[in-house]
């Protein structure tokens, strides 16, 4: 890749990372806290019908700029061709996965809406829908997850190596670790942390994409 597109490649991937979070927010964020099956799903209470729609198709259709976002980290890692092909391999992996992930979250929260309004044998039934896709969604996530953190490890092994475009304090600021960060937020500043955590791998994503490409922008003008 010639060094002049290495900016705009990240900045591309700022773009996608921003529009898939806030994708994401719009489909999950709930003021009162309520994530996940151990609480009833009640964010999902709060997405509208327009919404939803909005942040499914901004998720779904924004998820996939991220491979052209770790194609512009490879280059900025001045990583070997066969590097390359692995990190693209946990990239494909976490963020097409990502996507269908982040679309059965619209499913759920139409069930979660439906089983709120009916009652009676309709509630009883949606509840047990509403199981059976999340036992089908949460291996998805582990996925997202592992590949994720695969990603990150393989950019952190690199820069420790060094020749890269990368400085070491760009380490404590690899997706991952700016991911367990946002979780720390939501549990020692909620008020805060609560914006954050519906959308926080994208948050983390778009905070490292913005990092690597001021730097890439350095690197074309020096």
């Amino acid at each position: 890749m010639q060094q002049k597109y290495l900016w705009i490649t990240g900045l591309i991937a700022v773009i996608g990372a921003a529009v898939t979070g806030v994708g994401e927010w719009l489909m999950l964020y709930s003021p009162d806290m309520g994530y996940g099956a151990a609480a009833g799903h009640q964010n999902f209470l709060y997405a509208s019908p327009e919404r939803l729609k909005l942040g499914f198709f901004m998720g779904v259709l924004g998820a996939p700029i991220y491979l052209l976002g770790y194609w512009h980290v490879s280059y900025m890692l001045k990583l070997t061709v066969k590097w390359r092909w692995i990190m693209m391999i946990f990239a494909t992996l976490a963020f097409i996965v990502g996507s269908v992930w982040l679309a059965t979250n619209a499913y759920i929260a139409l069930m979660v809406q439906a089983s709120f309004n009916a009652g009676g044998e309709t509630a009883a039934l949606m509840q047990v829908l509403i199981r059976q896709v999340e036992l089908l969604s949460l291996p998805l996530l582990g996925v997202v997850r592992l590949g994720v953190l695969g990603l990150s490890a393989i950019t952190v092994f690199k820069i420790v190596k060094g020749d890269t475009h990368y400085p070491y304090w760009v380490i404590p600021l690899v997706p991952f670790m700016l991911i367990i960060y946002i979780f720390g937020f939501f549990f020692t500043a909620p008020n805060l942390g609560n914006y954050l955590i519906p959308a926080a791998l994208n948050v983390a994503h778009t905070i490292f994409f913005i990092i690597s490409t001021t730097l890439a922008y350095r690197v074309v003008n020096k």
